[in-house]
């Protein structure tokens, strides 16, 4: 299978590399040579310098936000409020705090017209937390807006945590102590990764909501 994985892309580059056409004519047959080497290493390149820029930059599926001088908060469910002074509608205020998230590189889902969040943040593969948000009219265009937050754990995450706990319980009852201690450590590790990821999409609500609760509009 690695054989194969490796000389499917290598033979494609190659015949890209053979027919391609180019704008200018080679001197000689030795610089045909080597523009087509050259055609087909690009080839082969430009998927790994393309998976290598995304894994660095924040590969969608496992990226997360990496928020530096905050510490991460209790995944708890948090309500915020905002004072406003000038009048904006609601699909500006979600808006605006989905351009601010997405400023630290986290991703955001937006909730559809019967979901019960507007917001969702994800924090990794396991773990997110769900935004609410509602507007208070105080006239002469004041608005206390709040924002309810609240973690959410994926159903793969939690599946997996209790499959590990279930055979690390079924291993203490046919009194393989080894095994029961090496599958606990295992379910231990995917509910660490989902508190994890819950407090890191938690740390990006905080970040952004938090100074404007403290001033306050």
């Amino acid at each position: 299978l690695l054989f194969a994985a490796m000389i499917v892309p290598f033979v494609h580059a190659v015949f890209c590399g053979i027919r391609a056409q180019f704008t200018t004519t080679p001197e000689s047959g030795r610089e045909l040579i080597k523009m087509r080497a050259l055609t087909a290493y690009l080839h082969m390149a430009q998927p790994l310098v393309r998976l290598w820029g995304r894994i660095r930059l924040g590969l969608t599926p496992w990226r997360r936000c990496e928020v530096t001088g905050v510490s991460a908060p209790w995944p708890w469910p948090k309500t915020f409020s905002l004072w406003g002074e000038t009048w904006r509608s609601s699909i500006d205020w979600l808006e605006s705090l989905e351009a601010s998230i997405k400023a630290l590189r986290t991703v955001v889902l937006r909730g559809g017209d019967y979901d019960r969040w507007d917001l969702e943040l994800r924090g990794g593969l396991l773990g997110s937390v769900r935004v609410l948000m509602a507007v208070e009219e105080h006239g002469g265009g004041k608005q206390l807006v709040r924002f309810r937050t609240w973690p959410k754990c994926t159903a793969a995450g939690i599946i997996l945590a209790l499959l590990f706990a279930g055979l690390s319980a079924a291993a203490a009852v046919g009194q393989a102590w080894i095994a029961c201690a090496a599958l606990n450590v295992v379910a231990f590790l995917f509910m660490m990764r989902i508190f994890k990821e819950c407090a890191a999409a938690m740390t990006a609500v905080t970040t952004v909501l938090r100074p404007l609760e403290m001033k306050k509009g």
